[in-house]
């Protein structure tokens, strides 16, 4: 790769390549946009269920939707990770006949284990609302049951159109086509009075059209999934024996993501499953940058860890990680200025978990600010590492959780949750250190820290004293003018290094020249 000069910063630590930066800052505004549209369309059909609903049948919703999730996923086999690999080797070694059998495979196992499974949760629905003490939840459960074979196949079939080297079916079908299905169902399905059943059967065809889109798609992709003259050659033997340490991984990861819904669910009523459900969504926001920027600075980590070029990653490491923190900060002071008035929107019921929802956001601050140490350790040859460090988180979110839900309810909740995310990535980051001697931390980042501190201090101040009148959505609406204000103008006047310019310039070129719809 040719190198440019290497000028130094202002601590006098090496800056990687500018180009690189600019690449980093580019691709992490489009995967940034593409996250901005999907979550806001979630935000969207959350929003609908929690209003038009309340908060009882959303819990009822939320409880059955990550039972149901996690069916699919254990029928997706690993496919939703082993699909692009499937496909992109076979495409590599030009073989068409293994492609074709690649993209049969991955479509008939998770609709076959997915039919199974789906059968086992409708025969097992009154059981599992009995064991969660909601018999409510029986119904809503069997509806799902239906769904779970078409979701896992929406899930390996969007994995394998990116085996093809490209990212614009997965954002049009997940991140827009399907939600927006989702919206208009759910509107027109209250607007026949169906309540609970409307929610679900709204989420489930959306599903259903998901996946005949990315049938389509891989149609338009590899043409000769259709001509009969191309015999399929396969290898299921291989694809279920690869699969099955993937499923083992994707159940691992789906429950330290879910580990606090399943016990919230068990433990308190369904009205406060709803409540902190959406906490949760609400909270996620703080790392959405972190997210953009986890998808391209990932290949970055390995190229520079194998060039040996340790002092560049940590600069670079040292720059994204900057980033994702301010703008975490950003989301997460709107969130502890104004917690009452945004939960408002949802609705008047969901306004108790406004202490649940700082608690997390807090949680997902500290592992922003610590910035992609998972990453790191899996692509410099530490998976093993972070792998531990998964089965730590669930069986330290799980225990807590136990330990607290009964004693404090969803604040519990929340603590536990915040607590366990934040000590793991603590551990990542001690862990990144003692292998590679890296570290995310110089003067502008504690800057950053200062600037944060202050803008909470002002605005909270000035909101408890001049906008206490004011409606809900006129003070949420002043909070958030001024914290984006505050925040900025704070850090303009600590001053901006140069690779921060080149950060800026690319996401002022990417929003403000129209090229948002590169992304699709």
């Amino acid at each position: 790769m040719k190198n440019n000069q290497n000028p130094k910063t202002n601590h006098g630590v090496p800056i990687t390549n500018y180009q690189e930066l600019a690449v980093i800052a580019k691709e992490s505004t489009i995967s940034f946009s593409g996250n901005i549209l999907g979550r806001g369309m979630g935000l969207i059909i959350t929003l609908l269920l929690a209003r038009l609903f309340g908060a009882t049948l959303f819990g009822i919703y939320s409880l059955g939707q990550v039972i149901f999730n996690f069916s699919a996923t254990i029928a997706c086999f690993g496919l939703s990770y082993g699909a692009i690999r499937f496909v992109s080797t076979n495409l590599a070694k030009k073989d068409q006949a293994r492609v074709k059998g690649a993209l049969f495979e991955v479509s008939v196992i998770p609709l076959v284990l997915g039919t199974f499974i789906a059968l086992i949760l409708y025969l097992g629905a009154e059981k599992i609302a009995l064991l969660y003490g909601k018999p409510e939840l029986f119904r809503p459960l069997r509806l799902f049951a239906f769904g779970v074979p078409f979701f896992s196949l929406f899930q390996a079939l969007s994995s394998a159109t990116r085996g093809f080297k490209t990212t614009k079916y997965t954002v049009l079908g997940e991140k827009i086509i399907t939600p927006f299905l989702n919206i208009c169902l759910i509107i027109l399905f209250y607007y026949f009075g169906l309540k609970i059943f409307g929610m679900i059967g709204a989420y489930i065809m959306s599903i259903i059209f998901g996946a005949l889109f990315f049938l389509s798609s891989l149609k338009k992709l590899f043409p000769k999934i259709v001509m009969g003259e191309l015999k399929p050659k396969f290898r299921t033997r291989k694809i279920l024996k690869t699969s099955i340490p993937l499923t083992l991984s994707s159940t691992l990861f789906f429950l330290v993501a879910w580990t606090d819904i399943f016990m919230v669910g068990y433990f308190l009523p369904t009205v406060e499953v709803g409540v902190y459900r959406l906490t949760t969504l609400l909270s996620s926001q703080v790392i959405v940058f972190l997210l953009a920027i986890n998808a391209i600075f990932t290949p970055f980590i390995s190229e520079y860890h194998q060039g040996k070029k340790i002092k560049e990653l940590e600069s670079l490491y040292k720059v994204v990680t900057r980033w994702a923190f301010y703008f975490a900060s950003l989301v997460f002071l709107i969130i502890a200025i104004a917690p009452r008035e945004l939960l408002q929107v949802f609705g008047e019921n969901y306004i108790l978990g406004k202490n649940s929802m700082i608690t997390l956001a807090a949680g997902h601050l500290i592992s922003a600010g610590v910035g992609s140490v998972g990453f790191i350790l899996i692509m410099t040859g530490y998976q093993n590492w972070e792998l531990i460090n998964s089965l730590i988180l669930f069986i330290l979110t799980l225990a807590t959780n136990i330990i607290l839900i009964p004693r404090f309810g969803i604040i519990g909740a929340a603590i536990a949750t915040a607590f366990s995310i934040g000590l793991i990535n603590i551990v990542r980051l001690i862990e990144v250190y003692k292998t590679l001697k890296i570290q995310p931390f110089n003067l502008k980042y504690f800057e950053g820290i200062l600037a944060g501190v202050v803008t909470f201090l002002l605005v909270s101040g000035l909101k408890n004293y001049l906008f206490t009148n004011f409606h809900y959505l006129v003070s949420l609406m002043l909070s958030l003018l001024f914290v984006l204000t505050t925040f900025s103008l704070l850090l303009l006047i600590f001053g901006l290094e140069k690779e921060d310019r080149v950060i800026l310039n690319k996401i002022k070129h990417k929003l403000w020249q129209g090229k948002f719809w590169s992304l699709v």
